[in-house]
């Protein structure tokens, strides 16, 4: 029922302890950081967005094809190269209303990361990742005519029959798999600060399921 192949630019500010093996030595070894980020995502929201585009059902109300995404995570370095780390999310998409009802959309996952730090030296961490992980959506279609319109106030959005001044949700999940490349600029000269940095995933569902 659901598909999803989002981009996201995410800012992330960073706490981290990282340590090297030598004081002389500027490359960070072994330690870790976590991070809070906020960006957008645009994707493609399968069969319902195209019944709500082609039906007008909802009298012109549509589901956008960009929304913002909120969440946190981490990672941890390994030998001065391998990484692992995990991250979870909330998604946000504003919806736009039409003249017989409204589609609300939100979600949310999760997901386990690996990463190898391609440069890690100068303060400075770039790290090519892959990752995998789960999320799940909903949206929310609300009719409201009135029963003494014609057909009864009903509606009908991919299959789903809504009854007049009703409301009825369809669940979505997924596993996916992403690409994505991080990042990171150390603040500091010691074991442990700041880190400023910028992560862009490419994600791609699959599996999935969906349910009424």
């Amino acid at each position: 029922m659901f598909t999803r192949s989002v981009i996201g630019a995410l800012a992330l500010v960073t706490t981290s302890t990282l340590t090297s093996t030598a004081a002389a030595e500027p490359t960070p070894n072994w330690g870790g950081f976590g991070h809070a980020f906020a960006g957008m995502f645009a994707g493609s929201f399968g069969n319902i967005a195209d019944d709500l585009a082609k039906t007008e059902a909802l009298g012109g109300a549509a589901i956008n094809a960009v929304g913002a995404q909120l969440g946190g995570g981490g990672w941890v370095l390994l030998s001065g190269h391998f990484m692992v780390g995990g991250r979870g999310w909330g998604m946000y998409v504003p919806s736009e209303g039409g003249d017989r009802g409204s589609a609300t959309f939100g979600g949310g996952g999760g997901g386990v990361d690996f990463g190898w730090a391609a440069y890690n030296r100068n303060r400075f961490l770039v790290f090519p990742f892959i990752g995998v992980g789960g999320y799940g959506q909903s949206i929310e279609l609300n009719n409201s005519r009135t029963s003494v319109e014609t057909g009864g106030g009903e509606i009908t959005v991919g299959g789903l029959t809504i009854p007049a001044g009703k409301s009825a949700t369809i669940d979505g999940g997924a596993a996916y798999m992403e690409l994505g490349l991080g990042v990171q600029r150390f603040l500091f000269k010691e074991q442990g600060g700041f880190m400023l940095g910028a992560e862009i995933e490419y994600p791609r569902s699959c599996a999935s399921r969906a349910s009424h």
